[in-house]
């Protein structure tokens, strides 16, 4: 986003021509508390320090970006899925809203990460069918929703899905195309009605927001101490041997020379070489393409044994919370089939 503002095309930016912003929710809060607080051997991830930053700029502007390492986000949730509400929810449905629940809260993968951003795309459906009855029902909306959820939610420093990253050649993030709108509408007008919808959507989401952060705390604690342990740690002489043969430790620019001493450590060197396009003589896109292939090929190992620890733990924790979880998902449903009672999905084109 920075990059972006700072860039030969920061004139053009206006808020005439960006989409409403929704910034993570709370939902997303307790992961970056965990990162800044003790974060991957004790240093808060990349992915972390970028969030405070989108958020000062959205003070100014109405702005949806982010940067490249963030690509999102980010969880146990189905990837892609994207659904309405229902009032009457059948099974599947059901199933899929507490995996979409669960992995917002509590992923262990980054498959679960990425599956718990559906809730934001969720969020966003509900809305525009608010917005669908202040007369304006927005065009292609569930595509858009589609692509800025996979654009702006994802957590590349404690959560990556490397599948995901294989299949977009893309560690995600960037600019999301500004919000559709009906042909004749004012962009300030629809902006203004979205807004006004997905507050109070949020509002109602609060509840469910408030129940998950209950646990999500004490799940993040358990993640960054995985994440520092003994096994993990053996991965990493693997990582660096992986990542000298890409040019580590050197940095770009003529930045001293990289230390990895975790994987936040590895995700940090990787966005120093996306800083820009040009560097190594490469283009833009196949920058991105050439980082993310590197991203995957020197992390699985790491990831590998980060998962495998952190889903054998979660199904512990998940026992240990039963109740908890039990109330959770069955608030999350009252509160999701309400609001279909009180918008439908008639702004979901």
């Amino acid at each position: 986003m920075i990059r972006a503002a700072t860039g030969d095309t920061a004139a053009e930016i206006t808020s005439e021509s960006l989409p409403p912003l929704h910034l993570p929710s709370s939902r997303q809060h307790g992961k970056r508390r965990a990162g800044r607080s003790s974060g991957v051997a004790g240093q808060p991830g990349w992915w972390r320090l970028a969030v405070p930053l989108a958020a000062a700029a959205a003070v100014v502007t109405v702005i949806v970006v982010t940067v490249a390492l963030a690509g999102a986000q980010p969880a146990a949730r189905h990837p892609g899925a994207v659904h309405h509400p229902a009032s009457s929810h059948s099974p599947s449905e059901s199933g899929r809203l507490d995996q979409e629940v669960l992995g917002n809260f509590l992923p262990a993968t980054g498959a679960q990460y990425t599956a718990g951003a559906q809730l934001q795309t969720l969020e966003n459906t509900i809305a525009a069918a608010c917005t669908a009855k202040s007369g304006f029902t927005i065009p292609h909306f569930r595509s858009w929703a589609a692509s800025y959820t996979a654009q702006i939610f994802g957590d590349n420093t404690q959560f990556p899905d490397l599948a995901k990253i294989s299949r977009a050649g893309t560690l995600g993030g960037g600019a999301v195309a500004g919000l559709p709108r009906p042909a004749g509408a004012s962009r300030r007008a629809v902006g203004a009605a979205f807004n006004r919808c997905h507050n109070a959507v949020g509002r109602a989401f609060k509840p469910v927001d408030n129940a998950g952060l209950a646990m999500e705390d004490s799940w993040l604690t358990i993640v960054t101490r995985i994440q520092a342990s003994a096994p993990v740690r053996a991965t990493l002489p693997g990582l660096r041997s992986c990542a000298a043969r890409y040019g580590w430790p050197a940095e770009p620019y003529g930045a001293p020379d990289a230390t990895i001493n975790s994987f936040s450590d590895f995700v940090g060197w990787v966005a120093g070489y996306l800083d820009g396009a040009g560097s190594r003589g490469l283009g833009s896109a196949q920058l991105e393409r050439h980082w993310a292939h590197v991203f995957v090929k020197c992390g699985r190992a790491t990831v590998a044994v980060q998962q495998r620890l952190q889903s054998a733990r979660r199904s512990a924790f998940l026992q240990q919370h039963h109740a908890q979880v039990q109330s959770l998902e069955a608030l999350a449903s009252r509160v999701v089939a309400g609001l279909d009672r009180k918008y439908g999905a008639a702004g979901a084109s």
